[in-house]
């Protein structure tokens, strides 16, 4: 008998927590930087370091170590992006894209994101960017505007937010939504 009562308690226990497991998996799973997922209809996705910083480049440019004291020449270069004033810092998500979708793919559309500071602020991306080749051959040199990726076609894709200075030095919390194909994610940045 007394198993019988640990086994419906179980039983009770699980009916119970079952419907909040579901509800928190379609509300979103949480990821962290090198977690990789899936996206129905586009493919594989692994969130790669972030960064928030004046401007946005690309990570080879960044890992170089070149000094931006002449940043002016690289936005017009297309090796930089620059947040709006000193008021600012660009929230720089990086993700690798892999398509296996069966076709093209338009991550512009396909993918909805959000930035939500402190659980309350929403702000909306300013800008996707992907890394893509100079001219004299140096490979991931510049930053782009996001073009449509063909099938197996694999992409480093930036995406782009102008929050306030003062969230870098403050300890808000950031995460980062994302929505496509009727699945969310959550990438928990700070």
């Amino acid at each position: 008998m007394k198993k019988l009562t640990a086994v419906l308690a179980l039983a009770l226990a699980l009916a119970l927590a079952l419907p909040w497991a579901v509800l928190a998996t379609m509300d979103g799973v949480n990821l962290s930087e090198g977690d990789a997922f899936n996206i129905d209809g586009i493919g594989q996705v692994t969130v790669l370091p972030w960064a928030m910083d004046d401007y946005a480049a690309s990570i080879a440019f960044i890992e170089r170590g070149e000094e931006l004291k002449t940043i002016y020449k690289y936005i017009l270069d297309g090796h930089a992006v620059c947040a709006a004033s000193a008021d600012f810092k660009l929230l720089d998500l990086r993700l690798e894209v892999l398509n296996t979708s069966g076709g093209d793919v338009d991550l512009t559309e396909a993918i909805e994101a959000t930035a939500v500071i402190d659980g309350q602020y929403i702000y909306l991306p300013v800008g996707a960017m992907e890394e893509i080749d100079s001219e004299n051959g140096a490979p991931r040199e510049y930053l782009a505007q996001l073009r449509p990726m063909s099938m197996f076609e694999k992409r480093t894709v930036h995406i782009l937010f102008e929050l306030p200075a003062i969230v870098e030095t403050n300890n808000y919390t950031i995460d980062v939504s994302l929505k496509a194909s009727g699945q969310s994610f959550n990438i928990v940045l700070q």
